[in-house]
């Protein structure tokens, strides 16, 4: 049991964070929860007039989710394994939010967008076809979302988490 007296939110928020950056393990969705939990810091700190020294740091983390990316653009637990639709999300997710913080990524989304458009078609798991849609509204890529939405919607026995991810999806659409 450990017992810590804080002065301020900031400071319990910046220890979580550091927990999170201080995790020994680098599989892609954790490389990612560090880029994440990084850029919230950085923020944090800004708002709080306090300098962000970690900006290498995302870089780095940046450089190694690019060095894991899968031939077609998506990302597996660990480097080139094979796709994994939730860990691809996070780590587009994570990503976008790096560039639109001002950091260099690569990311193509059309080769993205083109693969993915064309998995739709050739799964039948909900959360496989979800985690899709979210991915591709997250990219901003045009696909047939509706269609696609009210598809799963009709299949009868969705299970509450499930039900759960096609309302946000129905929300950002």
């Amino acid at each position: 049991l450990t017992i810590v007296a804080q002065a301020s939110k900031f400071d319990i928020i910046q220890n979580e964070i550091r927990d999170i950056d201080n995790y020994k393990y680098l599989c892609n969705e954790q490389l990612a929860s560090k880029v994440k939990a990084l850029l919230a810091l950085s923020l944090l700190q800004k708002s709080n007039g306090t300098a962000f020294d970690d900006k290498q740091k995302i870089e780095n983390l940046i450089r190694q989710l690019n060095k894991n990316k899968n031939s077609d653009g998506l990302w597996g637990w660990w480097g080139n394994s094979n796709d994994n639709y939730w860990i691809s999300l996070h780590v587009i997710e994570a990503l976008i939010q790096a560039e639109q913080m001002g950091y260099q990524v690569s990311l193509n989304r059309k080769a993205i967008a083109d693969r993915l458009i064309s998995y739709l078609d050739f799964t039948d798991d909900h959360n496989s076809k979800l985690n899709i849609l979210l991915i591709l509204k997250t990219i901003d890529a045009v696909a047939p979302y509706e269609k696609k939405l009210n598809e799963i919607e009709k299949k009868n026995k969705l299970t509450f988490p499930t039900w759960l991810k096609l309302c946000e999806i129905k929300q950002k659409c």
